[in-house]
């Protein structure tokens, strides 16, 4: 009975370290299961942290949460808000006319729409995964859906990505209903003030110039949907 015990906690820590080691790839079935058994890693939500990316992956019963490092997001933002000025003042350098110099810029708000939906490549009516399994998921090729409302004239299309046959890893709760894949992708939206300060007499104070919008991955949120 005490071995019973110890196997079966080894095997419950072998399919959490799975599904924390999976790499991006993209949605597809994978029926070499566990001979019909529940391969469920449980109801109860585990948090982890990915030591090579810093992202922070949520596990649970049939989902997986993947939320980018806010050192990631950071830099993301920042780089596109810093690029943005340069092409600003190469533009007014470009129009021989005096202009701003000393650009600074600040956060004004933040939003975070997202877009979800079934992933591509997946049957209409989803799929039963006989002898146990998993979903697979990566970017692209899929289906494009509109982030939600964010700032005013600000959209963008999401793609949902599509099936394939490695990627992350989404274990499917049981081995007798049909599932589907479904993808929530929430960004991180800026409205950036950016000043300037006249280029005739920087000592002047700053002046507002323009709002700038940027925007970056949040997270990406997988479930398999009973259908």
């Amino acid at each position: 009975m005490k071995k019973n015990s110890v196997i079966k906690k080894l095997f419950c820590l072998l399919t959490v370290t799975v599904l924390l080691m999976s790499s991006f790839g993209m949605v597809s079935a994978n029926n070499s299961g566990n001979n019909g058994v529940d391969n469920s890693i449980g109801s109860g939500l585990k948090i982890g942290t990915d030591d090579s990316t810093g992202e922070i992956i949520e596990t649970g019963e049939g989902y997986l949460k993947i939320t980018i490092s806010e050192e990631e997001q950071n830099k993301d933002l920042e780089q596109q808000i810093v690029e943005e000025m340069e092409q600003f003042l190469l533009a007014q350098k470009l129009s021989r006319t005096p202009g701003y110099v000393n650009l600074t810029h600040k956060v004004v708000e933040t939003k975070y729409p997202f877009a979800k939906g079934y992933a591509g490549g997946q049957p209409l009516k989803g799929e039963r995964f006989k002898t146990g399994g998993s979903f697979f998921w990566a970017p692209g090729k899929g289906p494009s859906v509109n982030l939600s409302a964010s700032f005013a004239g600000i959209g963008a299309s999401i793609n949902l990505g599509h099936s394939a046959s490695v990627g992350r890893v989404v274990n499917v709760p049981n081995n007798k209903d049909f599932f589907k894949l479904h993808v929530k992708e929430t960004h991180r939206v800026q409205k950036i003030a950016v000043y300037g300060r006249p280029m005739i007499n920087p000592s002047l104070p700053a002046q507002f110039l323009y709002y700038s919008y940027n925007r970056t991955l949040y997270s990406r949120e997988f479930s398999a949907i009973k259908q």
